[in-house]
């Protein structure tokens, strides 16, 4: 027994096929979508670690906390025992929170250690 396929049933099946392509496309696409969205509106949480009792360590609080006091979706608490800062955001508001604390660390770190030592200095004398 031989097969016999007409040119109208090799058209219907390319139809057929393109047709279930171009659907799961579209699924991916909605279901990567979906994932996005759900990702920007999670909230996640970080701990900084801020100098306590410290001017630079109070200044880098400062400077983060204005930044983001109109942000709805961010919220600091400070705790000033254990110098950290708890941070919960979204994490695209996160990755530049952290991205600010790591360039205001380094430029504060030698700040840090000459208050540091001008506080051991008077406390020698």
């Amino acid at each position: 027994m031989r097969l016999r396929f007409s040119i109208r049933d090799l058209l219907w099946l390319t139809a057929v096929v393109a047709l279930a392509v171009a659907l799961w496309l579209d699924h991916r696409q909605l279901t990567d979508a979906k994932k996005e969205l759900r990702d920007a509106t999670t909230v996640t949480s970080y701990t900084f670690a801020v100098p306590p009792n410290s001017a630079v360590g109070a200044r880098l609080l400062k400077t983060v906390k204005d930044a983001y006091s109109d942000v709805p979706s961010v919220s600091m608490t400070y705790d000033e025992a254990k110098g950290e800062l708890e941070v919960a955001a979204t994490p695209g508001e996160l990755a530049a929170i952290r991205a600010a604390m790591e360039v205001m660390e380094q430029a504060s770190s030698t700040e840090i250690a000459a208050e540091q030592a001008a506080g051991n200095n008077a406390v020698t004398r």
